[in-house]
């Protein structure tokens, strides 16, 4: 605010008084008119209800006259009090100014700050003109006064030598940062918020240099350098310079406890308050390793654990092994991983390294696999790869099993990443898994991509077919579980039909009504085919297909022997026994493929069952025939 918007704003407040002082002498004349009245009219007036009203309205208009009178010649004499204030204070306002000034000029600061106090104290009375612009403006100017002092204080002191101190830089910057900028430039503000800042930022570097170093200290240090680039984004050179020798004694500290509490005092939860600072430095900047390599605190955490195990002696390296693996096996991943990183550790020596291996053998196949691909991952070496794959390849051929799509992950990581010397175990170790008949109807139904890549599918054409498996745990199948499968699945079932059929032919059933019973050890096979079929493909896959059709062939061939008797009976009386068994075994076989299997292909369904129909109606034809001719002779 200007001197000339000051005056005016004092001017229009003292006609505002004016009227006020016009107001209360028409008052008076109004009152002294009132009194004259009742005194002329009161004697003269008839002693009657209508003459005591009158002068009763008379008399209050009087007394209101009276009151307003009153309230204005107190107003106007406030108004002349403030007003007296005012003057007096714009009175001294300029000499009061040159005084501050000269003080300070001279280094008196004691006088320059008491004779602002008396400025504030003098000016805090003109409250009545809190309403006015210029009050604001005086409030805000003498805020700069202040600052400017302060600012000049600080000047003499590192002229005459002595070094400002962290209070009255904290001081300064508290005054700087509480400037207004209404009547004011932002530019002026910088200007002293800037340069507090510097003085902040020197004493605040040196008492870190002095201070004993700790996390708590280090991270208010660099929390500290942080508010002052938002406080001040854009600052001086001076500053700047300031500011990069803050940051380079954050930088020396952190180095020196990150080394501290990593590797001479190991302190986790310190450690951890190190490494969530390690992004306001350059990574070109720490020294340490660990706090540059781990990607997470996780990561960081295990790390730290594991490289202090790495330094314990063996007895108590083995303690905690045990208690961490007892912990994997009730499906703690924080111990399970614990153990990989241990064993990956570059500097672990062979007794550690055979404790951990120990500690990890009553893992289940699951787990080891697991395990193997986390260690993989971590970066193991190949002879330890090598010694760890041992352990999992020991496991029992009976206790190779788990959850197929859990399991389908690591398998197919380590497909491409372990060590080439152990690809070929590896191999046949995934072979066994994949092949089981289990493992093919979980690959048909997983939503799990590894596992269909395992399998050489494409995701992008797969289609699920059929039911949902009832579980996806698989056991591993080897050479002796194949030649056991196929040995049930064809040689069991010939021997059961031979064997019945050789015990039904030797109690001599000869006729031919009594013959259907042979229609029993005739269907042993299908049935124990069917079943074989069911477990290995189910229902609906496309495997099934194949073993309808098998059972759909059985019915025809049965049929057509059975109505090859019918055709040329003199020529194989033998076949009189076997024509009735045949063609119920021979029905039985193609019902059986109907409610186990499902074709896929209409052309070899039809062409089944058009097939069977013909085979069955001859057969019921040549069977009627007979008949008919046994009853005639």
């Amino acid at each position: 605010m200007t001197k000339e918007e000051l005056l005016s704003s004092i001017e229009n407040r003292k006609k505002e008084i004016e009227d006020l002082k016009e107001k209360l002498v028409a008052s008076e004349k109004e009152s002294l008119v009132l009194d004259s009245i009742n005194a002329k009219v009161e004697p003269s007036l008839p002693k009657s209800e209508q003459a005591l009203s009158l002068c009763s309205s008379i008399y209050s208009s009087l007394i209101e006259n009276k009151v307003e009178l009153a309230k204005l010649k107190e107003i106007i004499k406030t108004n002349e009090d403030h007003f007296i204030l005012l003057d007096d204070f714009i009175a001294e306002l300029p000499s009061s100014l040159n005084e501050i000034y000269f003080f300070a000029k001279n280094n008196n600061y004691l006088k320059a700050y008491a004779k602002l106090d008396s400025i504030k104290e003098k000016f805090a009375k003109l409250d009545y003109f809190s309403s006015y612009a210029f009050f604001d403006y005086v409030l805000e100017s003498l805020d700069y006064v202040d600052i400017f002092l302060t600012q000049s204080k600080l000047k003499n002191f590192i002229d005459i030598g002595e070094e400002v101190s962290l209070e009255d830089a904290s001081n300064y910057h508290l005054l700087a940062s509480m400037l207004k900028t209404k009547f004011h430039s932002l530019e002026l503000k910088n200007e002293y918020l800037d340069e507090s800042l510097i003085y902040l930022v020197k004493n605040k570097v040196s008492e870190e240099n002095n201070s004993i170093h700790s996390s708590s200290t280090l991270i208010a240090f660099v929390s500290f350098l942080d508010n002052v680039d938002k406080e001040l984004p854009l600052c001086s050179t001076d500053l700047a310079k300031e500011k990069e020798i803050g940051r380079k004694v954050a930088l020396n500290e952190y180095n020196e406890l990150s080394k501290l509490y990593f590797d001479d005092e190991p302190n986790l939860e310190c450690s951890l308050i190190l490494f969530s600072l390690r992004g306001r430095f350059s990574k070109d900047e720490i020294s340490s390793a660990h706090f540059l390599e781990n990607k997470n605190e996780e990561e960081f955490k295990m790390d730290f654990i594991s490289s202090t195990a790495l330094r314990k002696d063996a007895s108590s390296y083995n303690d905690q092994v045990l208690v961490l693996s007892k912990k994997a096996m009730d499906g703690d991943d924080e111990s399970f991983n614990l153990l990989a990183r241990f064993l990956c550790m570059r500097l672990i020596d062979s007794t550690k390294f055979d404790i951990t291996l120990k500690a990890i053998k009553d893992f289940n196949f699951k787990m080891l696999l697991l395990f193997f691909s986390k260690c993989v991952e971590l970066g193991l070496d190949e002879e330890k790869q090598v010694l760890l794959f041992n352990v999992l390849d020991k496991t029992k051929q009976n206790k190779r099993k788990g959850n197929l799509e859990e399991m389908a992950i690591p398998l197919y990581y380590l497909s491409f990443h372990i060590a080439p010397s152990l690809k070929n175990r590896f191999i046949c170790l995934k072979k066994d898994l994949l092949r089981s008949p289990k493992a093919h109807k979980i690959k048909n139904k997983t939503h799990v991509n590894e596992l269909r890549y395992l399998y050489e599918e494409d995701p992008n054409l797969y289609k699920a077919i059929g039911k949902k498996a009832k579980d996806l745990n698989i056991k591993s199948w080897d050479c002796f579980n194949i030649v056991t499968y196929y040995f049930l699945m064809a040689f069991i079932p010939a021997i059961l039909s031979a064997v019945s059929l050789l015990l039904f032919y030797f109690f001599e059933i000869e006729k031919a009504g009594t013959s259907f019973i042979y229609a029993i050890p005739l269907s042993f096979y299908p049935v124990f085919f069917g079943f074989i079929g069911l477990n290995y493909f189910g229902r609906d896959e496309k495997g099934s297909s194949w073993f309808r059709r098998i059972l759909g062939l059985d019915a025809i061939i049965k049929l057509i022997v059975c109505t090859i008797y019918f055709i040329i009976p003199t020529y194989l009386p033998s076949l009189s026994l076997w024509s009735m068994p045949l063609l119920v075994s021979g029905a039985f076989s193609y019902a059986y493929s109907l409610l186990l299997f499902k074709e896929h292909k209409k052309w070899a369904s039809y062409a089944i069952l058009i097939s069977f129909l013909i085979l069955l109606i001859l057969s019921l034809v040549f069977i009627v025939i007979d008949q008919m001719q046994s009853l005639i002779h």
